[in-house]
């Protein structure tokens, strides 16, 4: 073994320890590259799924090196997300789905739901054990055990976090600032509810010694606390994980793992602080797109994104098909099935994932009812999994039957047929930049299988279907016998785009580059660049740089502002627009994926213009010239 991630970290009584008895462990397995012991060696490298909310910072003290990736994920998707459209795509979410509760609220209700039906009988044991810390303490045993219990749930849901890692009577100012602040906002909510349960919970969880507070007393609150935190991170990961992502529909290419389905995306001065961060703290964590949990599939997102940019045009598409469609509802007690909010879901699917290749279209009406039918369930609104509300779940199957049928009358996929290659262009121009971004990124590039090429599926088990790696194979070898730019044009790629090889030859030149300088991005420092001209709001730019190795990474963005779709951003569409390198940069530099292309600045200029630099491929990956050519 050369690696190892750990699934599931918040469900461990004691996660640091888990992984200080795990690290211990494989020190001395020969088999993972051990010591027999020797507790000088170097920590086998262990990455944990955990997931981070905004601001947390992983524990320092875990011997671990950094997460698998929902945090890179969630940020480098929403770099394709235009934040200054959201509040009017905030006004036409909620016209059309007429979900009138606050995102914040949805959060809570949701955590609710799920400790009084799935994890009912959790919340109870943690009930009762707080109410007998109660009794223990003779200023809080008269406090009623329901009102305890209450408190307690109403905390809970109020918690930013997964969970808290308090093992001791030390408490870190974040977890205690987290602690204060669900139980202040609990308190806000209910404000019926007695005060004091409330301050004898804040007591409880943070250890604090009141008028007269035993050392047995205290051992068992920190108990209760142990308990507490394993209890949490499943509440979150099934209220908001599982079923609020399935009812915030406003933009789903933001409802993901980790994520935070009511930001306003992630702008290019915010990536660059987090690249900062992530090289000085956690330079080997895991740079995940997809994984094995993810919402959609990372080509999915980057096409659903694209509506961001074109909200006007969203909201005509959606009032149409909507009205087309109104002849195949269903009424269900009176209820239209889909309803509105399962509808605007519906349509931002079948954009995301509709297939590129006409033979693939018939198997995806079957994946399509599928992933549908789950989707609802997971929202736990009109049906669930563990009450299935079949007439519901039936409609809704014959609805996307009735509106995926082809015909002459079907007016519906006439004009979503129509709309549809717009979007797959533009998202394939985001998965693009994606794609490097992810590889020369501080941290270690992951892939998904079958993510080599466009990856159109959805939540499992739609991801887990076999791959066909034979024709990944013949694609990586024909890449490597016809090396695109060496005397061999990249029009051919970008003019059958739709096949993905375009996509495998960014990843296998940025991921051959990366090798042959594995240093430079491992150890080098990143770098903001700075873009100037008309179109600077639509480039992503960085550098890396060890000592006198560099490396400059250019990756476009909101593209459908610049070119009709088909045109792709090359040429003289950038007009005055240019990267500024940073103080110390060479001048002269190659490109890696146009092999023999060489750029130089001007002596009294450290700019260089995108006009010539995206010349003929819509992606920049430059490397100083004053180098050895790189292998690969």
């Amino acid at each position: 073994m050369t690696g190892l991630p750990t699934d599931h970290i918040d469900g461990r009584r004691h996660p640091e320890g888990y992984l200080r008895r795990l690290q211990e462990r494989l020190a001395g397995d020969p088999a993972a590259g051990g010591t027999n012991g020797n507790s000088k060696a170097t920590p086998f490298y262990v990455v944990v799924e955990k997931i981070l909310a905004e601001n947390e910072p992983l524990p320092d003290d875990w011997p671990v090196a950094g997460t698998t990736g929902y945090d890179f994920l969630n940020r480098v998707n929403g770099l394709f997300v235009n934040g200054k459209n959201m509040r009017q795509l905030d006004r036409i979410y909620h016209h059309f789905s007429d979900l009138k509760t606050p995102f914040k609220d949805l959060v809570y209700e949701k955590k609710k739901q799920v400790m009084s039906n799935l994890l009912a009988v959790e919340m109870y044991s943690l009930g009762r054990d707080l109410s007998l810390l109660a009794e223990q303490d003779r200023y809080a045993r008269e406090l009623p055990r329901s009102f305890l219990a209450k408190a307690l749930i109403e905390t809970v849901a109020c918690l930013p976090i997964y969970r808290t890692y308090i093992r001791g009577s030390q408490i870190g100012d974040f977890e205690r600032e987290c602690i204060t602040g669900a139980i202040a906002e609990a308190e806000k909510r209910n404000p019926r509810l007695d005060r004091e349960c409330f301050e004898f919970l804040r007591q409880a969880l943070l250890l604090q010694s009141g008028p007269v507070v035993l050392t047995e007393q205290r051992e068992a609150r920190l108990n209760f606390i142990m308990r507490w935190q394993q209890v949490t991170g499943p509440i979150m990961a099934k209220g908001f994980e599982d079923s609020l992502l399935y009812v915030f529909n406003r933009l789903v290419s933001l409802n993901e793992v980790g994520g935070a389905p009511n930001i306003p995306g992630v702008s290019p001065a915010e990536l660059h602080k987090y690249g900062v961060q992530r090289q000085k703290r956690w330079p080997n964590a895991l740079n995940a797109t997809t994984t094995h949990d993810t919402k959609r599939s990372e080509d999915v997102r980057a096409r659903i994104s694209v509506l961001s940019e074109m909200p006007s045009e969203w909201e005509a598409r959606l009032a149409r098909w909507h009205s087309l469609n109104q002849a195949h509802r269903t009424s269900i007690m009176g209820r239209p099935v889909p309803t509105p909010n399962e509808e605007i879901l519906l349509y931002q699917t079948l954009l995301g994932a509709w297939p590129l290749e006409n033979s693939e279209v018939e198997g995806f009406r079957q994946r399509l009812q599928d992933y549908m039918i789950k989707a609802i369930r997971e929202a736990m609104v009109h049906t669930k999994w563990n009450v299935p509300n079949v007439p519901h779940e039936e409609a809704m199957a014959r609805f996307i039957s009735s509106i995926l049928q082809p015909s002459d009358q079907n007016d519906f996929l006439r004009d979503f047929l129509e709309f549809v290659p717009r979007i797959a262009f533009y998202g394939a121009l985001n998965g693009l930049s994606q794609a490097l971004i992810k590889i020369t990124f501080p941290g270690i590039p992951d892939f998904y299988q079958g993510s080599e090429l466009w990856d159109l599926r959805l939540v499992d088990p739609d991801n887990r279907g076999p791959v066909d790696f034979a024709r990944r194979i013949t694609l990586l070898e024909d890449l490597k016998k016809h090396v695109p730019g060496a005397g061999n044009d990249v029009s051919g790629l970008l003019n059958h785009w739709q096949d993905g090889k375009v996509k495998l030859h960014v990843i296998a030149r940025a991921l051959c580059f990366r090798r042959s300088r594995s240093d430079l991005f491992t150890h080098g420092e990143y770098v903001p660049v700075s873009v100037a001209g008309k179109w600077k709001d639509h480039v992503f730019a960085f550098a890396r740089r060890l000592q006198d190795r560099w490396a400059v990474i250019v990756a476009p963005r909101l593209i459908s502002a610049l070119t009709q779709p088909g045109q792709f951003p090359i040429g003289d569409i950038w007009e005055n627009t240019s990267i500024l390198l940073p103080k110390g940069a060479p001048g002269k530099w190659r490109s890696l994926f146009e092999p023999g292309i060489e750029y130089s600045r001007s002596q009294i200029s450290r700019a260089l213009n995108l006009s010539e630099l995206l010349r003929n491929f819509p992606l920049g990956l430059l490397e100083s010239a004053t180098e050895g050519r790189s292998q690969g």
